[in-house]
């Protein structure tokens, strides 16, 4: 069995190969070509949740994702998300690989994003704001500045002031043709008002930004929350936008659709689809109207950790990176 550590994550893969095996396992939801079962939650008591999500991807790898969500762990100097995957071996059912998959979570929900990004927002984009500080917005951006390179300004929202000024101060160093501005303290609505694409990646509980003020046009992604009592976005932006999600079963439990479904502003089929059906040829919103509103809802699928893990796997094989196991030696 292999182990692979955060930093062996870090080392194996760059940014557009995540994108493209992403890209690979959606197209392979849409033609069926999956078998994800809904994921098991079980309570840490009163200090948060494990989710338990198994998938098998065909011709490419069967696994576990085990994620927990417990936010008392920044205390600790631990993730707040520490998550691990488990490959077997799909012909005899032997685990091939344990990944440690925090990183790796980052990794295939920024690059759902920046898949839907490609696809749904206009192609004449200049100004992304981002809310959240952490890996999520870290990677959220880099992601999308792949599929639009066109950005040239990046404002960047968060309680944590000084993780914003820290996280700018690295991708400034980056990219040098795009201007980073901090936005925590400036008034949300002249910023959402500016935007043509807004990425959700925070914590926040309630929505975010009014939305009356986010304009024709715009695209955004939405990822901080899957709980169906939390939202980043209001009733108002739900009803205006046109979806598209990564998994109904998970995200139609999700406040942002759960409660304007219950509010009877919408309903159900305000999904025109999941994301896999877009790229094989279903309803594309923009291209019918360049002017509307679109938004990607991610909850997380194990397809997604599963086809990222399996690319990492055969990465480290070829670079003979990680630490070998033999689980039946003697």
């Amino acid at each position: 069995m292999l182990i692979l550590t955060e930093k062996d994550v870090e080392s194996l893969v760059t940014f557009q190969e995540i994108i493209d095996i992403n890209e690979q396992v959606f197209i392979k939801q849409s033609k069926k070509e999956v078998n994800c079962p809904n994921r098991i939650i079980i309570g840490l008591k009163d200090k948060g949740n494990s989710y338990f999500k198994p998938a098998l991807v065909d011709d490419m790898a069967v696994g576990l994702k085990v994620v927990s969500s417990v936010p008392s762990n920044q205390d600790r100097g631990l993730p707040n998300t520490p998550a691990t995957v488990m490959l077997l071996d799909p012909e005899s059912g032997v685990v091939q690989c344990l990944i440690s998959a925090t990183y790796l979570t980052g990794l295939r929900t920024a690059a759902g994003s920046a898949i839907a990004t490609k696809y749904m927002a206009r192609e004449d984009t200049s100004v992304m704001v981002v809310f959240g500080s952490g890996i999520q917005a870290d990677l959220h951006i880099r992601m999308i500045l792949l599929v639009r390179s066109c950005i040239k300004t990046v404002y960047i929202s968060s309680r944590t002031v000084e993780k914003v000024d820290v996280l700018i101060k690295e991708l400034a160093s980056l990219y040098k043709n795009v201007e980073f501005i901090n936005s925590s303290a400036f008034n949300v609505k002249e910023v959402i008002g500016k935007a043509d694409i807004i990425v959700g990646a925070s914590s926040s509980k309630s929505p975010l930004f009014s939305g009356n003020d986010v304009k024709e046009g715009t695209h955004l992604c939405l990822v901080g929350t899957s709980l169906p009592d939390a939202r980043e976005i209001d009733s108002v932006t739900m009803v205006r936008s046109k979806v598209i999600v990564d998994d109904y079963n998970s995200c139609i439990m999700a406040g942002d659709i759960s409660i304007p479904i219950k509010e009877g502003l919408i309903d159900k089929s305000h999904i025109l689809s999941e994301l896999g059906d877009l790229l094989t040829g279903g309803i594309n919103p923009r291209l019918l109207d360049s002017n509307c509103i679109t938004l990607y809802k991610s909850s997380g699928t194990a397809i997604q950790d599963i086809a990222t893990g399996s690319l990492l796997y055969q990465k480290a094989l070829q670079s003979k990176t990680g630490q070998f196991i033999d689980m039946n030696g003697k």
